[in-house]
């Protein structure tokens, strides 16, 4: 029951961050890549730092390394991501991206050398090929290396986010993971971009972008994510996340008028059939990716 829990919650965020891709589509034509990933940061640090500093939670010595690593893969993905849909388009780049639930199976199986279920490895490919389809990945697609690099360590540094935030709710609450990791990244792009250069002559369809960006798609749905992974396991979390672009384009064709084509209608039942999958088949003694010591 609690790992259905956390696959429900996971399922509510993928929808939260696939509705926010919509509102905020167009907000890249007046704010750059890093500039967003940056207010994410910023915003998520200071909407969780106040829950923090009143119940007094600190990490202790041994947990800090996870907390930095967490925040750093925290920020990689952010802008890696942002930067492969920009060079090389959201369905090529959401794709790569949702190939980290691979890696974690991966590393549960040959790494670990923990036994992996049929019915995950069958739900991982067919959530992949399914994203793939919904996102008319191959569509028009050119090599473009520098895309592709982004797009590969977005989906490395999704399977360390997913893995380090299960690894901190052992002992951290989701608060204070998302305070801690907020506030590592926003450090990160502080120091980067100082926030005093951010442009302030923008339109006003920009700002509320940004602003469904920051809640719609960064403190809600990434609060609901990190108390999922506390809930179930990482891949099948990851696995649950390939959610977000169905609903994007669901979306997209009905209030923006865009088509959905035959390809993707199938590809929106693969997934629908794989996350049925991972919900009919979810255990509640799953191995965990990064042990305890």
């Amino acid at each position: 029951m609690r790992t259905r829990t956390g696959i429900t919650l996971a399922l509510v965020a993928a929808t939260m961050w696939g509705i926010a891709g919509v509102l905020a589509a167009a907000v890249f034509t007046e704010v750059s890549v890093i500039r967003v990933a940056e207010v994410r940061a910023v915003a998520g640090a200071l909407a969780f730092l106040p829950y923090v500093i009143w119940k007094g939670e600190v990490p202790d010595r041994h947990t800090w390394r996870w907390v930095i690593a967490f925040g750093v893969s925290l920020a990689t993905v952010t802008y890696s991501f942002y930067l492969a849909i920009d060079l090389i388009g959201v369905g090529p780049g959401a794709t790569i991206q949702f190939i980290a639930p691979v890696y974690l199976l991966a590393w549960n199986r040959w790494v670990r050398g923990d036994a992996v279920p049929a019915v995950a490895w069958m739900a991982a490919g067919v959530a992949l090929v399914g994203v793939a389809l919904v996102a008319q990945a191959f569509e028009g697609a050119a090599l473009n290396l520098p895309g592709l690099a982004a797009g590969i360590t977005s989906s490395i540094a999704f399977a360390f986010y997913l893995a380090l935030a299960e690894r901190l709710s052992r002992n951290l609450s989701s608060p204070a993971i998302m305070a801690y990791g907020f506030g590592v990244a926003a450090l990160i792009w502080l120091v980067a971009v100082p926030i005093w250069t951010f442009p302030t002559d923008l339109s006003a369809t920009a700002w509320w972008q940004l602003a469904a960006v920051i809640v719609i798609g960064t403190i809600v749905p990434f609060a609901l994510e990190i108390k999922a992974l506390g809930m179930a396991p990482a891949p099948l979390i990851g696995l649950t996340a390939t959610w977000e672009p169905l609903v994007a384009t669901v979306l997209a064709w009905a209030f923006l008028a865009q088509q959905l084509t035959l390809g993707q209608a199938l590809g929106a039942v693969m997934i629908l059939g794989a996350i049925s999958l991972i919900q009919r088949n979810a255990g509640e003694h799953q191995p965990e990716l990064i042990p305890a010591t």
